[in-house]
């Protein structure tokens, strides 16, 4: 596990903004990288390009157009030594439709830096930073105060002025910016005021502009991209980058619409609350391979209403606990939680693994190299599982179906993945569990898809379902 204090350390404790001398004349800029990736490309290239991701992409030997560059919706540019953004505006234009973005191991150290690349990308659905070092500094201070001030020499209207010396018709200056929010869309018209040297924070920071977020100064806001340059982005990965929770959140206020969020191999060991509105749509959450120990900050997440997929792989993991529902309850933490991956982590106990039960929408559970395998057979391993956890429909990537029904009770079919080495006395305890017959083991038979019609009991408790010949897709009928 790479937790990277030191390398974490130099990153934030760092004052400069430059790269070292050394790597800085090893670097690259983004503008370059994509020409000299996506021109002059022979046909072999391309062919490697296209199996790699990129889409179906004509290109030849000579300069390509503007046309071939606009039907691409892929760039990869992952460990070209790229540092900073390249000449300002040169790709507006060029890549309309890029839905994806991949800047995995480069040299990036400022997010304005990669504020200043999407901005150019209008349809940028997924950013992949992974293994970049972006300080975060300016955001976190944004994060815990209230209000930002600057100081009298350097005025946002100073800079502005020197920029754009059109853009004030008046010599009040940043009154004048302030109004320009008129332009913006009624949902976006949350912006802060500018008074007495100070911009006012409204109270979601997630409606703050990037040049608030970065400490730029104020420009025209020409378009809502340009002033919201993540605001479209939906997946964002932020593997490999020395963050913590904290860290996570701050970013996660740049992009509002969050479905995905990718934060492996990362400094996270405590997770608090998420406070803002970001998570609101979050579907998808990896924190594997951080070194998070405790269940209970695991729970912290339990609230977030769209959760659908959560994986914990290779996060040193002790226990499991709902603490707010008793055995046989369900839990309020996770409500649509439907698959979880606790591989490689250190869950000694059968009880903690039962706790799994009280998720009410579980169907997917990913449950390998804990210490629960210790000196166990793989089939007895599963067989536990699926009696511990009786919602489950797939256990570790693969698929046994059987459907369960009950004669007794209301006639709802249940599919479950079980071995087909599964004796029938564990059945036997599964179809309890299910179908909540009370203490006694309920009879089971089972009805083949082979043989319509015709019930064969299922009276060996040491036998297991291969000795009676069950198959795929067969029926196993629960008698209380």
């Amino acid at each position: 596990m790479n937790m990277c204090p030191t390398k974490r350390e130099a990153v934030e404790t760092s004052s400069s903004n430059f790269l070292h001398p050394e790597t800085e004349c090893l670097s690259c800029d983004f503008v370059s990288a994509v020409m000299s990736r996506y021109t002059r490309r022979s046909q072999d290239q391309l062919r490697a390009d296209r199996d790699e991701c990129l889409d179906d992409v004509e290109l030849d030997n000579t300069e390509p157009s503007s046309q071939s560059y606009e039907r691409m919706n892929i760039l990869i540019l992952s460990g070209l030594h790229i540092s900073r953004p390249g000449p300002e505006g040169s790709l507006k234009g060029l890549f309309s439709n890029v839905t994806e973005l991949y800047l995995r191991h480069n040299l990036f150290i400022s997010w304005e830096d990669v504020a200043t690349i999407t901005s150019q990308l209008p349809r940028l659905d997924l950013l992949d930073m992974t293994g970049n070092r972006l300080k975060l500094s300016q955001l976190r201070t944004l994060h815990s105060q209230p209000q930002i001030t600057r100081p009298a020499s350097t005025t946002c209207h100073d800079r502005l002025s020197r920029r754009h010396p059109n853009v004030h018709a008046q010599k009040n200056g940043p009154k004048n910016f302030r109004r320009k929010e008129d332009t913006l869309n009624p949902s976006v018209q949350a912006v802060p005021k500018w008074s007495g040297n100070v911009w006012k924070i409204p109270s979601r920071v997630d409606s703050l502009p990037l040049f608030i977020l970065f400490g730029l100064p104020p420009l025209p806001v020409w378009s809502l991209h340009s002033v919201f340059p993540f605001q479209f982005i939906t997946r964002l990965v932020l593997g490999d980058m020395c963050y913590t929770w904290l860290d996570v959140l701050v970013c996660s206020t740049l992009s509002p619409q969050l479905t995905e969020l990718y934060c492996t191999n990362n400094s996270i060991t405590k997770i608090d609350s998420p406070t803002f509105d970001n998570f609101s749509h979050l579907q998808v959450l990896d924190l594997s391979n951080n070194n998070i120990t405790c269940w209970e900050q695991v729970n912290n997440l339990g609230r977030l209403s769209s959760l659908r997929y959560l994986n914990l792989q290779g996060c040193s993991l002790q226990d499991i606990t709902f603490p707010d529902c008793c055995i046989g309850g369900k839990s309020e933490f996770f409500r649509r939680l439907s698959r979880l991956n606790i591989s490689d982590n250190s869950i000694r106990s059968w009880q903690h693994v039962a706790e799994l039960d009280k998720q009410p929408a579980l169907r997917e559970l990913r449950l390998m190299r804990n210490p629960l395998d210790e000196g166990k057979k793989q089939d007895y391993i599963r067989e536990m599982i699926i009696v511990n956890v009786g919602s489950i429909i797939k256990l570790n990537g693969s698929h046994l179906d059987l459907t369960f029904i009950s004669r007794s009770g209301p006639n709802i079919p249940i599919k479950v993945s079980v071995p087909d080495t599964m004796s029938i006395l564990r059945v036997r305890s599964l179809s309890r569990k299910l179908f909540n017959t009370g203490t006694q083991l309920p009879r089971v038979s089972y009805i083949s898809t082979k043989m319509l019609g015709k019930e064969i009991a299922l009276d060996d408790d040491l036998s297991d379902l291969h000795f009676f010949s069950v198959e795929n897709e067969d029926t196993i009928v629960v008698h209380s």
